[in-house]
């Protein structure tokens, strides 16, 4: 093992560093969405509405970036950047959400078992935390599911899935 380790210093690395880090796994998970839109509904008080995201490099390939639209009013959608960038001195996933206006969440994100989890809070409402799970249940299939933190315990919001509709991923 020792001289597999001396022929292969860096793959070796590298693959320990992904293992020990969720972090980066998820921080590389969005890097294959980069390339790809996603499509779907949500059930939203006027009835469904449909959630669009985007996926492409932000500044410099520094950061994935994520252009949302949400079209309660189909005339005039409701259009959001999200970012998310790796700080690999601190091995963590930051996520930066804006709306416009006073609409900006921030906070971080790591992977656990297949889901990439970003834990988040309202820039004006610091009391309040939001969780989001984004999963592939199948290659083709984007689950995000959200949950608020009442006290202790976190309350599911919703839960809907989006199809690809554009792009293959990236490597």
């Amino acid at each position: 093992m020792i001289k597999l380790a001396l022929l292969f210093p860096f793959s070796l690395a590298n693959l320990t560093t992904t293992q020990d880090d969720p972090a980066l796994k998820a921080y590389q998970k969005l890097e294959t969405l980069v390339g790809t839109t996603w499509a779907g509904n949500i059930v939203g008080p006027q009835g469904m509405v449909e959630v669009k995201a985007e996926f492409v490099w932000g500044p410099n390939k520094s950061a994935v970036k994520a252009i949302s639209s949400i079209a309660a009013d189909p005339k005039n959608p409701m259009i959001s950047e999200s970012y998310y960038a790796y700080l690999k001195k601190d091995k963590k996933l930051i996520y930066m959400d804006v709306h416009g206006g006073p609409e900006a969440y921030s906070g971080f994100g790591w992977m656990e078992a297949d889901k990439i989890i970003l834990e988040f809070q309202h820039a004006g409402h610091k009391d309040v935390e939001y969780k989001v799970a984004i999963s592939f249940p199948k290659p083709e299939v984007m689950k995000t599911e959200f949950w608020m933190k009442q006290g202790a315990e976190w309350k599911p919001l919703m839960s809907y899935d989006r199809t690809k509709v554009k792009g293959n991923e990236l490597k």
